[in-house]
């Protein structure tokens, strides 16, 4: 994993990962911002803001009409967006 996932835990979310590895300090990062998630109560998934597995064709569908998927870095087909969604689940 990136070193700079390390650095987001030790600096923005107040993790001490002080002796740690990079991939402890990203998964200090992880753990952080998931913990933050919940006690902010942002959904984890797609499922708990109500979307059905029966959803993903259509969802999928409109994120590639969406004018901000040219600025993506990589582009993305529908089956790709499709994976991209299921694994949002």
């Amino acid at each position: 994993m990136p070193q700079h996932h390390g650095t987001t835990a030790d600096g923005a979310m107040g993790a001490d990962i002080r002796g740690f590895s990079p991939e402890e300090g990203a998964q200090a990062a992880i753990a952080a911002i998931r913990s933050l998630a919940r006690d902010v109560e942002i959904p984890a998934g797609l499922r708990e803001l109500g979307a059905r597995l029966n959803d993903i064709p259509t969802l999928a569908t409109n994120a590639l009409k969406d004018a901000c998927g040219v600025t993506n870095p990589r582009a993305a087909d529908q089956r790709q967006i499709e994976e991209i969604f299921r694994s949002a689940f």
